[in-house]
């Protein structure tokens, strides 16, 4: 059996004001395309951010709980960096969120969705 876990960067300030998420909306979205029903989801940081900040993260918890997934997945440039530096070489999804124009392009989607198949389903 297949464990996903998907690291983001930090929760969304508007998250808590409105029903639903955009974002989440999307990711969801993709996993569904992959047959991924079931996954966990961290974020690096634990209050919304701007900008990550060594001093908000939890490098011992995050080893610790990587080790437990088969497959790990990042959204977004910054959160591969930053567990690049941590060692780790994880699958980089582009951010789910609206604001990201590249994903105006159907196309570019469906090339992210079929990414993201080739590396869920990878033995």
């Amino acid at each position: 059996m297949t464990h996903v876990l998907v690291i983001g960067h930090s929760p969304s300030p508007s998250s808590t004001k409105r029903k639903g998420n955009p974002t989440l909306n999307r990711l969801n979205r993709w996993l569904d395309a992959c047959d991924v029903r079931i996954y966990s989801f961290t974020n690096l940081a634990h209050s919304s951010a701007g900008s990550l900040k060594k001093a908000e993260i939890c490098d011992t918890m995050f080893h610790d709980i990587f080790k437990n997934y088969t497959k790990v997945i990042t959204l977004g440039k910054e959160v591969k960096q930053y567990t690049n530096k941590m060692g780790y070489d994880f699958y980089e999804l582009p951010h789910p969120s609206p604001l990201n124009r590249n994903l105006n392009d159907k196309k570019y989607e469906e090339d992210v969705i079929k990414g993201l198949q080739s590396f869920i389903h990878m033995v």
